[in-house]
């Protein structure tokens, strides 16, 4: 028996094409969203037995208010810190650059103990003694290399931010995840 069912094999290719291009600009869509996913995962997996500790004290009453309790004091535990550390930065960054442009600001001369440092003792000891003893001199000499600090530590600390603010936001999505984590469990082994 004939078998009339075949496909012509530029159809074949084509499907082939277009199915891969659908997956690549699946890829693409979801690819932003798949650290914040795999750190709610690691998340949930590692609060949940301190969640279901919570849960079988409560009796499992109002689970959806302890979750929301639980995912709301980890959310304070990140936030409160950071927001010190940001002030503190802020402050800080402003106080320095009031200071530079007044004039008034001194760096004191290094212990002599820094040039006994291993390494970058020496080096370190002699840059610090030249920026106490004319600090316009030394920012004229090095600022390309003060600029390109100034620039690495602002980009370091707006990496931190985001990385404080993926820790919430996977925060809340573990906390989904715990939420739903029984019923979950409940339909895998049922379509097991």
């Amino acid at each position: 028996m004939k078998n009339t069912n075949t496909k012509n094999p530029i159809d074949i290719y084509l499907n082939i094409v277009l199915l891969t291009l659908l997956l690549l600009w699946s890829f693409f869509i979801v690819r932003p969203f798949v650290t914040l996913i795999v750190w709610s995962i690691i998340l949930a997996v590692a609060l949940y037995p301190v969640y279901q500790k919570l849960l079988q004290w409560t009796k499992g009453k109002k689970k959806g208010l302890i979750t929301a309790l639980f995912v709301l004091v980890l959310l304070t535990l990140i936030v409160i810190p950071t927001i010190r550390v940001t002030g503190s930065v802020m402050e800080s960054s402003t106080s320095f650059f009031e200071s530079f442009r007044g004039g008034t600001l001194k760096v004191p001369p290094p212990r002599e103990s820094v040039s006994e440092w291993p390494v970058i003792g020496n080096k370190l000891y002699g840059l610090w003694s030249q920026a106490s003893r004319d600090l316009e001199s030394f920012l004229v000499t090095y600022k390309e290399q003060i600029s390109g600090s100034l620039g690495w530590f602002a980009s370091a600390f707006r990496g931190l931010m985001g990385s404080v603010f993926l820790g919430l936001f996977a925060l809340i999505f573990a906390g989904v995840f715990m939420y739903y984590a029984d019923s979950g469990y409940r339909s895998g082994l049922q379509s097991g």
